[in-house]
């Protein structure tokens, strides 16, 4: 369950960070029940226990969502039905390719991040952006199809929550690097 918490140093609890933000920091409790060897419930964290209510709605980063761009999905992990997404080196968000060699006559494969020629879609420091511009105006080119889009075109989706890409400005909002 997601809760936001001001501090992470006091939670003596399992629980995954998922973002820092201004305001605290997102993370993920589970819930988590001990059983003695009959079955019953010795202790249980409840994490409702913790900080406020928080949702993906809260949750900025993009690597945490699949993203729809042109009807398209394109998934981290690769779920079924979606083309597999990955970053270079330098944070580009660019299509899994997996590409086989040969060792000792056996076939392996190696993974690829086949990148856009054009201004790509960023990922830096959690944010999502065309090659630094955060602003919902800001364009890129569609790799598959060519087609010219803006990054507020972009669906962020996890877990039945939706919502688009980019901040609201009027003019390009570099980020700094």
């Amino acid at each position: 369950m997601l809760r936001k918490v001001n501090t992470i140093e006091t939670l003596e609890i399992p629980f995954s960070v998922i973002e820092s933000q201004e305001d605290g920091i997102i993370v993920d409790i589970p819930t988590t029940m001990t059983y003695d060897d009959e079955g019953n419930i010795i202790s249980e964290i409840n994490p409702e226990e913790y900080g406020s209510p928080a949702s993906w709605m809260d949750v900025n980063n993009p690597l945490y969502f699949d993203l729809q761009i042109d009807n398209k999905i394109y998934s981290w992990d690769g779920k079924e039905g979606t083309t597999k997404i990955a970053l270079d080196k330098s944070g580009v968000i660019g299509r899994v390719k997996y590409l086989p060699f040969k060792v000792n006559s056996k076939i392996l494969h190696t993974k690829k991040v086949i990148t856009p020629s054009f201004i790509p879609l960023v990922v830096r420091d959690g944010i999502l952006s065309v090659d630094g511009n955060i602003a919902k105006s800001a364009v890129f080119t569609n790799a598959i199809s060519g087609e010219t889009l803006t990054l507020g075109d972009v669906i962020l989706l996890r877990d039945g929550v939706s919502k688009f890409a980019g901040i609201e400005y009027e003019e390009s909002l570099q980020i700094e690097e």
